[in-house]
């Protein structure tokens, strides 16, 4: 493990418990996954650009209860998400990152939601294909997804959060 990856893997696991200690307001949370985003693509690019989406007819609920099921959304209080768009400024291609926090009634909730995911896996009914990875994080699953798994850079900040999600 190299030196920014163990960095990395630190930031986050301390991120996180410190998020659930201090009952942070999950819509934080989000912003503190694309904060952590824009931190790595530092160490990949010279110059880059990232692109917030806003859609007054973004139900992620739905979404989510189409794309992974039924089960994962059941007992659902709130859902806390952003869409993203980053590349290079060297190139003119824009890859995708989608970050949702999914807060349960109850940690008991979170868990089982969980337990019916793989850790790793594909949306289901997606006109592209989506690759998606979840952390369980007490009473919230996080679910960061991409349209863009195949890019390097999406593949390898992918395999971050699975290193950080397996030392858990």
């Amino acid at each position: 493990m190299t030196i920014t990856r163990l960095i990395f893997t630190v930031y986050i696991l301390l991120l996180f418990s410190a998020c659930q200690a201090s009952g942070i307001d999950k819509s934080e949370m989000v912003d503190f996954v694309k904060s952590d985003l824009v931190t790595y693509l530092y160490s990949k690019y010279n110059d880059f650009q990232v692109t917030e989406i806003y859609s007054k007819n973004d139900n992620k609920k739905s979404f989510l209860k189409s794309s992974l099921s039924e089960g994962f959304i059941a007992n659902v209080t709130h859902i806390a998400s952003k869409e993203l768009y980053f590349k290079d400024l060297a190139k003119q291609t824009a890859s995708h990152i989608g970050i949702a926090c999914v807060i349960y009634i109850d940690e008991a909730s979170a868990k089982r939601a969980s337990k019916k995911l793989d850790r790793t896996g594909y949306f289901s009914n997606t006109k592209i294909l989506t690759k998606y990875i979840t952390v369980n994080l007490g009473k919230e699953n996080l679910v960061v997804y991409s349209e863009s798994s195949a890019d390097k850079v999406v593949s390898s900040f992918f395999n971050r959060l699975k290193t950080m999600k397996q030392g858990k």
